[in-house]
């Protein structure tokens, strides 16, 4: 073990050659930082190291800087972190956890993009690494402005919620994920619906798998979070994709969260009936209508059951019978005129 740290700075030199000066600078920064990845020390002793150490923690992320910029540098690295076994990958986890925010913070868009990938090899590695990559995304999602309507950071909601849609099982896999994931993707569909349909609907869809695979009572809360998506005055184009990507990830969300919300206050009834409107309107248009169908489910007896049931019958009549037949056939036909 304690020839490995000369085997990584030796390794770095190669898919580091030739380097800038500022290269060389980082380099003698990730020379500082081999010995953590390669010394018998726990992972709470390397976090100790680089929390106490003057400036490691910079040195850290420049390291990483270095290193990370391409998975065809960051490779060889993983590789032999991956060699030491769980505690070099054990240590490489918290320095990645120590470095999110200062990298995210600091350095440009393409950094913070290949960190997104050091994340993915972070979930792929192994359960272990599993807490890692957890602390680091939702240190990407605290750093993310809703207020921030920049290029930017639009650029890195699409990125992170790429990531994110790839490893969509490892997502709602994770029972112990923090309730700020689901909370930050409920802001965050709504916050883009007007500027991003598109990043939006991925958002909400995301946060509905999440839901849908969660336990009861952690679905109870995601049901609350997700419920405000739905709430649009009839016509509301900016809701379609986000009602589309709801009722795609399945209906019973859509389903309990309208159900729930009237069972327990006339502020949150007055909501569902203000979505089951929404959804309605959306079913009433052909265009509409072929959007939402599209993304149904099977069983599709259960989508019926909802419009049909949840919808006050006085809303629905004379759309009802157009309604149920495309859901049954899947495919939209022309309804009688609102």
């Amino acid at each position: 073990m304690a020839k490995a740290a000369p085997t990584v700075a030796l390794c770095t030199r190669d898919v580091l050659d030739p380097i800038s000066a500022l290269e060389k600078d980082l380099l003698e920064h990730y020379e500082r930082l081999a010995p953590l990845l390669s010394a018998p020390a726990s992972v709470e002793h390397s976090r100790e190291l680089v929390a106490r150490a003057g400036g490691l923690r910079q040195a850290c992320a420049g390291c990483l800087v270095a290193v990370l910029l391409t998975p065809a540098r960051a490779r060889p690295l993983f590789d032999h972190v991956k060699a030491l076994g769980a505690r070099g990958l054990g240590a490489l986890s918290e320095l990645v956890k120590e470095s999110t925010m200062v990298l995210f913070e600091t350095f440009a868009d393409q950094v913070r993009s290949q960190m997104l990938w050091v994340f993915n090899e972070l979930i792929i590695s192994g359960p272990q690494q599993h807490a890692a990559a957890q602390s680091a995304i939702t240190g990407v999602l605290r750093f993310i402005s809703t207020g921030d309507t920049s290029t930017r950071s639009t650029n890195l909601v699409a990125r992170l919620l790429g990531l994110l849609s790839h490893q969509r099982s490892w997502v709602v896999a994770q029972r112990s994920l923090p309730a700020l994931l689901l909370h930050r993707l409920t802001v965050l569909a709504d916050d883009l619906r007007t500027r991003n349909p598109k990043l939006s609907a991925q958002a909400a869809s995301l946060a509905a798998a999440v839901v849908a695979s969660a336990p009861d009572s952690s679905a109870r809360a995601g049901r609350e979070a997700i419920l405000p998506l739905l709430v649009a005055e009839p016509g509301d184009a900016t809701v379609e994709p986000i009602v589309a990507a709801l009722v795609g990830a399945g209906s019973t969300v859509l389903t309990a969260s309208a159900s729930k919300a009237e069972a327990e206050s006339p502020t949150a009834a007055s909501a569902g009936r203000a979505a089951k409107s929404g959804l309605l309107a959306l079913l009433h248009g052909r265009s509409q209508r072929k959007c939402v169908l599209a993304c149904l489910p099977p069983p599709l007896e259960s989508a019926v059951v909802f419009v049909l049931s949840k919808v006050p019958r006085a809303q629905c009549s004379g759309y009802a019978g157009w309604i149920a037949d495309d859901l049954l056939s899947g495919c939209a036909r022309p309804g009688p005129a609102p």
